[in-house]
C-alpha cells in the first residue's frame, strides 16, 4: 500500500471550504484504496493542539519537510497572505514561505538568480572608504536582510553567491559589525575555494579568490589579530604576484598586485617591521606610478598614486626623514586636489584630501612650521565633520573624524597654549570613541584610541 500524506492549512474564515476539501480527499482515498494507494490527510489545526504551545510553528514545519508528499493551502485574508495597499506589497505566512522553499529546492537558485545580481549591484560600495553609494544605509540593510536569506537557503557552488557574501560582509564592515563581516568573508573564502578547485585555471576565480583573502586580512586587522591578518595578506599577494606575472599586460592584476604590498606594507609596519614596510611601499608607489604613467587622466590610478604618496610619506615620517615625507605628501596632496575638485561629491577624493592635509599639518608641525600646520589642520577637521555628518552610520568616517578632532587637540595643546581649546576638541573625541566602542567593539583601534584619550583628559588642567 502506497501511502501519500497531504497537509492541509487554511484560515479560520475558510473552515467550509476546508471541510469540502476534506470530504473530497475522503472519497477519493475509497476510490484509489484497491488500487493500493492510501491518502493521509493532515489538517494544520488538529496537529497544532498536539504541539507545544511556544514553538508549534517550528514543529510543524520540521513535520513538512519530512513527511509531506503535497502541502495545499487555503488562504484568502488576514494571516497567511497579506496584501498591504499602501505598499502594494504581500506579506506570506512563515509556513507558507518554508513549503514554498521545500518544494522548489532542487532549482531554489536558478529562481532567485536575478535577486541575487540585483542585491549585489544595490550594495556596492566605494573601495577605499567601504562607503555604501547606490541606497541608503536603512535601505542597503533590508537589501542585506534578503541577502543573508538567500545566502542561508542557497548553498550550491556559484560564484555569484560569493559576490553577494563579500558586498554584506563589506556591508558589515562599514557600520563596525566585525563578527558579521568576518563571518561572511570566511564564507567567501571558503565558497571561492572549493570553486578554485573545479576551475583552477579560471582567472576571474582566481582573483576573486585572492580578494576573499584581502578582506580576511582586513577584517584580522581591525580586531587586532595581525598574525593572522599577515598569513592572509600573505595568501593575497602571492595569488596576484601570480595573476601579474602570467599576464603582465593586465591593468587589474597590476593594481592587485600593488595593493597586496600595500596590505604587507601596513601589516609589517603595525608589527615594527619598519625596513620591510618601507620596501614593500616602495614597491606599491612603483606600481601605481607605472600605471599613472600610462594613463595620467586615469581617475583610479590617479586615486591609487596619491594614496600611495601618502602611506610612503607616513613611512618616511616615522623613520624621521621630514624631507622625503614632506615631498611625498605634497605628491599626494596634488592628486587629491585635482580629484576632488572635478568629483567634490567622491566621498573617496574628499576623505583622501583630508587624510592628506591631516599629514601636512602633521608634517609642518615637526619642521616647526606652525601657521602652516595650522591651517592644513583646520582644513582637513572641516572635511571630515562633513563627511561624517553626511554618513553617520559608516564607522570609518566617524572614527577620522575623531582622529582629526584628536589631532587638533594635540596641536592646540601643545603648541598654542590653549587648553580650553584642546580639551573641548579632546572631549569631542572621546565622545565619538566611546559610541564606537560601543556599538563596533570588535575594532581593537577604538578602544585603543580611547584609552589614550581619556589618559590626556585625566592629567589636562582644567584651564
Amino acid at each position: 500500500m502506497k501511502k501519500i500524506t497531504i497537509f492541509l492549512a487554511s484560515s479560520n474564515e475558510l473552515k467550509d471550504q476546508r471541510d469540502a476539501f476534506e470530504r473530497k480527499i475522503y472519497r477519493k482515498c475509497k476510490a484509489w484504496f484497491d488500487k493500493g494507494i492510501f491518502l493521509h490527510l493532515e489538517i494544520w489545526e488538529d496537529l497544532s493542539a498536539k504541539m507545544s504551545p511556544t514553538r508549534s510553528q517550528d514543529e510543524y514545519n520540521n513535520l513538512i519537510k519530512e513527511k509531506a508528499d503535497l502541502f495545499v493551502l487555503l488562504a484568502r485574508t488576514k494571516g497567511w497572505i497579506e496584501h498591504n495597499d499602501t505598499s502594494k506589497t504581500y506579506k506570506c505566512s512563515p509556513v507558507v514561505q518554508e513549503v514554498t522553499r521545500q518544494q522548489n529546492g532542487e532549482h531554489l537558485f536558478t529562481d532567485v538568480k536575478p535577486l541575487i545580481s540585483t542585491l549585489s549591484n544595490k550594495l556596492i560600495y566605494d573601495l577605499g572608504t567601504g562607503h555604501v553609494t547606490v541606497v541608503s544605509y536603512e535601505t542597503a540593510s533590508l537589501y542585506v536582510r534578503y541577502g543573508e536569506s538567500i545566502l542561508r537557503y542557497c548553498t550550491q557552488v556559484e560564484h555569484q553567491l560569493a559576490i553577494l557574501a563579500e558586498h554584506i560582509g563589506s556591508y558589515h564592515t562599514a557600520i563596525g559589525n566585525l563578527d558579521k563581516a568576518l563571518s561572511y568573508f570566511e564564507k567567501v573564502s571558503a565558497l571561492v575555494e572549493k570553486i578554485y578547485e573545479i576551475t583552477p585555471d579560471c582567472l576571474i576565480i582566481k582573483r576573486l579568490l585572492s580578494i576573499s583573502y584581502c578582506k580576511l586580512g582586513n577584517t584580522h586587522t581591525a580586531l587586532g589579530n595581525l598574525d593572522k591578518a599577515l598569513s592572509f595578506y600573505v595568501q593575497y599577494f602571492q595569488l596576484s604576484k601570480e595573476l601579474y606575472k602570467a599576464y603582465s599586460n593586465n591593468i587589474s592584476f597590476k593594481n592587485g598586485l600593488a595593493i597586496s604590498y600595500s596590505k604587507l606594507g601596513h601589516t609589517h609596519m603595525a608589527l615594527g617591521n619598519l625596513d620591510k614596510s618601507l620596501t614593500f611601499f616602495a614597491d606599491e608607489t612603483r606600481l601605481f606610478k607605472e600605471l599613472y604613467e600610462v594613463d595620467p587622466n586615469n581617475v583610479f590610478f590617479n586615486n591609487r598614486l596619491a594614496n600611495a604618496y601618502g602611506t610612503l610619506g607616513q613611512m618616511h615620517s616615522a623613520l624621521n626623514s621630514f624631507d622625503d615625507a614632506l615631498a611625498c605628501y605634497n605628491n599626494a596632496t596634488l592628486l587629491f586636489e585635482k580629484l576632488y575638485e572635478a568629483a567634490p561629491n567622491n566621498v573617496s577624493f574628499k576623505n583622501g584630501i583630508a587624510i592628506s592635509y591631516s599629514n601636512l599639518g602633521q608634517i609642518y608641525t615637526a619642521l616647526s612650521h606652525l601657521d602652516k600646520a595650522l591651517t592644513y589642520y583646520e582644513k582637513s577637521f572641516t572635511l571630515s565633520e562633513e563627511l561624517y555628518e553626511a554618513a553617520p552610520n559608516n564607522v570609518s568616517f566617524k572614527n577620522g573624524f575623531a582622529i582629526f578632532c584628536f589631532k587638533l587637540s594635540a596641536f592646540y595643546n601643545n603648541h598654542h597654549s590653549g587648553v580650553v581649546t584642546a580639551r573641548n576638541y579632546f572631549q569631542q573625541a572621546e565622545t565619538l570613541w566611546a559610541e564606537l566602542t560601543e556599538s563596533a567593539h570588535g575594532y581593537v583601534e577604538f578602544q585603543r584610541y580611547l584609552s589614550i584619550v581619556r589618559n590626556i583628559l585625566s592629567e589636562l588642567p582644567q584651564s
